[in-house]
């Protein structure tokens, strides 16, 4: 090799590996200038949006303050845990678990309550967040809080929620009258009243609507209206307080009741209606049971009743236990008509045969 080009040869290797220390050395001096101001003991925020998770990362983390930093996943806004900062973004945990903030769940609620067909669900997880029975959007839903001693109630409420089949006020007002007419049946003998060819019902009426009463019907006449007997009362009210209770509603203080109650006798114009003769075995079956199992006690019978419904709304066993009581007595209704009726043909073909018979003759 010419010693020239040798030379040139040794100049640039010695130029690359002065340029190769510098900017190590340049790399280093930064590296080192970055790892002193970094503070080893800055805080991790939490910024899990899924309860469960959320929660075990504040336990996890060693901190005696949390850092916690939760974004809606549906506008991306950061929320809040403070009680004293825009409402619209606390953070508002579903029954899903998921959490979004109270403004986007106000708003999906609201969509699905103008639009009939919308099906209410977590944008995360598409968990049904509507009434059990019909597509009313659940409303429910905790909001997080960082007072620690509202935690343990504020995990509880979560929990209930999501364990508990959700169902509308509509939907439980239109149970809680069902049950009353079971109630009433039960506090009196309605043996007459259907034997004159009509039927009683208990009529329930709150913020413009009314639950109880047959549907609009040219059949049907309608012939008194009373009010609530006394002795029904107290296991009604018993009763309604659990409901508003259930439903967020205020109980009034003085006792009096939020609904409006009334006693209505309706007469078929048809006296053969097939709704009379289904009620008319209803009543003799209730009166049945009242004699062999309750010795004739109407007023246990009413109460016995009114403490199981008093906690439907709120209990899912008591809630799943009055549902099988439901089905059991529909189908014990089902085999006593079906006695009934195999009795009635039974007397029919004893009282042909016995037409059918040739008179004794006597010989004298």
């Amino acid at each position: 090799m010419d010693t020239n080009d040798q030379a040139r040869k040794e100049a640039f290797v010695r130029l690359q590996t002065q340029h190769y220390q510098h900017f190590i050395s340049n790399q280093l001096a930064t590296t080192t200038s970055f790892d002193s101001s970094f503070d080893h003991t800055a805080k991790m925020p939490i910024t899990e949006t899924f309860f469960p998770a959320f929660l075990k990362a504040c336990d996890d983390d060693p901190n005696d303050i949390l850092v916690i930093q939760l974004t809606c996943g549906i506008c991306h806004e950061q929320m809040t845990l403070e009680d004293g900062a825009d409402p619209q973004l606390h953070a508002f945990v579903l029954r899903c678990m998921h959490i979004y903030c109270k403004g986007c769940v106000d708003a999906m609620v609201a969509h699905s309550k103008n639009d009939n067909e919308a099906h209410h669900a977590c944008p995360t997880c598409r968990a049904c967040l509507h009434c059990a029975t019909c597509l009313a959007p659940c409303e429910k839903g905790s909001l997080i809080h960082r007072d620690e001693g509202k935690s343990i109630a504020l995990i509880e409420d979560i929990l209930k929620l999501r364990r508990n089949r959700w169902y509308c006020f509509n939907c439980d007002a239109d149970v809680f009258t069902t049950w009353l007419q079971m109630l009433m049946k039960i506090s009196m003998d309605c043996t007459d009243v259907v034997n004159d060819g009509q039927f009683l019902r208990i009529c329930v009426e709150y913020g413009g609507r009314t639950w109880g009463g047959p549907p609009p019907d040219d059949k049907l006449r309608l012939v008194n209206q009373a009010p609530l007997p006394m002795d029904l009362e107290v296991p009604i009210k018993m009763i309604e307080q659990g409901l508003l209770k259930a439903h967020g509603i205020a109980v009034p203080d003085d006792g009096s009741t939020v609904f409006n109650y009334e006693i209505r006798l309706y007469e078929p114009r048809d006296k053969q209606d097939i709704f009379l003769v289904w009620e008319r075995r209803h009543i003799e079956k209730m009166e049945q049971e009242i004699r062999d199992n309750w010795l004739g006690s109407r007023k246990l019978m009413v109460l016995d009743l009114a403490y199981d419904l008093r906690d439907l709304w709120s209990d899912e066993n008591v809630r799943r236990k009055m549902e099988e009581r439901v089905e059991s007595g529909k189908r014990s209704m089902m085999d006593y008509i079906d006695d009934v009726e195999e009795a009635a043909r039974d007397d029919e073909e004893a009282a042909g045969d016995d037409e059918d018979e040739e008179p004794d003759v006597y010989v004298v």
